[in-house]
């Protein structure tokens, strides 16, 4: 029975892409890609309820759709792009998306006509340009901004290096970062996983952190202290003895950390 549920989760999943993505880029010039976003609320919603996958948040008082704000999540899964789909329903933001996203067809250019900032951390010049766009369309339309800091799934215990392109754009702009704990969705389908388990995720959406006054030289002690109020609320069961992961054992996982 699980396979089959895993089976058609898989189909309805590719379905709803070759549904939405044509309606996201053909509304995308007068709607200014927020079509995409509800599209994308739905999707989710859909995905999640056919694998039988709930979620309990705590903390939804912290997310404000009036002004810009950078929310930082850890990566378990891969739910955990529906579970932020979701939570984020009622903010206008972009996902920092990595480059290989985009070349799916259809969904990768749903993804590009949407606004989504295409991260391309194998090209330092490109990504401080993509990186400068995103921030004057944080500044003009007031848009949030969504990113997996670690910048692939976490296939074990405590947390891998944060990298720090969001950090920095939330201190270059004086806006607020607010952390996401994810726990539950590595056990819903963990990465490269086709089989999926039905379960709860639970979400803990932490007080906001002010960057006001902050510069670029604060950046590592920024990372430090939400990497540390995020620990607080990871499961037991998934900390790491110091609470920070080394680099991937797998020698391909760390080649593909390394292109993201």
């Amino acid at each position: 029975m699980n396979y089959l549920r895993s089976l058609l989760v898989h189909f309805v999943t590719i379905a709803l892409v070759l549904l939405f993505a044509p309606i996201a880029i053909v509304t995308a010039p007068v709607r200014g890609g927020r079509t995409a976003l509800w599209l994308g609320w739905l999707w989710s919603t859909i995905i999640m309820s056919v694998a039988g996958v709930r979620i309990q948040c705590e903390g939804e008082e912290h997310i404000r759709k009036d002004v810009p704000q950078v929310f930082v999540a850890n990566h378990q899964g891969n739910f955990d792009i529906f579970v932020l789909a979701r939570l984020l329903r009622h903010v206008n933001f972009r996902f920092l998306a990595k480059k290989e996203l985009f070349r799916i067809p259809i969904f990768g250019w749903a993804l590009h006509a949407a606004g989504f900032p295409r991260i391309d951390r194998g090209n330092s010049a490109r990504a401080r340009g993509i990186m400068e766009d995103t921030e004057r369309m944080i500044l003009e339309r007031e848009i949030s901004i969504g990113a997996f800091p670690e910048g692939t799934r976490n296939t074990k215990k405590g947390f891998l290096p944060f990298k720090k392109g969001a950090f920095v754009m939330a201190i270059k702009l004086q806006i607020p970062v607010v952390p996401i704990v994810i726990n539950g969705s590595r056990r819903v389908q963990f990465r490269r996983a086709f089989c999926i388990k039905p379960g709860v995720i639970r979400v803990t959406v932490l007080e906001p952190v002010s960057t006001d006054g902050r510069n670029y030289k604060d950046r590592n002690a920024l990372i430090e202290v939400i990497r540390e109020r995020m620990l607080e609320k990871l499961d037991p069961e998934d900390q790491a003895e110091d609470g920070l992961q080394a680099e991937p054992a797998d020698p391909r996982e760390k080649k593909e950390r390394t292109a993201q």
